[in-house]
């Protein structure tokens, strides 16, 4: 099921690919929730929860 998230082509991480997913919330909410799959232990690494209405050149500078 992680998998369905879409690569974030904005951020990487050493052979690893960053993915994200869309958690809104009402009208006026929105997160994005930045994260990484780590096959070889199998789990999920979340990395940052970043809203939407920022700035995505911050996004950058976070993580």
């Amino acid at each position: 099921m992680p998998y369905r998230g879409a690569l974030e082509k904005s951020l990487t991480r050493e052979g690893e690919e960053v993915r994200f997913l869309i958690y809104k919330s009402g009208d006026q909410f929105e997160l994005k929730i930045i994260f990484f799959i780590d096959q070889l232990e199998t789990k999920v690494t979340v990395i940052d929860f970043f809203p939407t209405k920022m700035n995505p050149l911050k996004m950058q500078s976070r993580s």
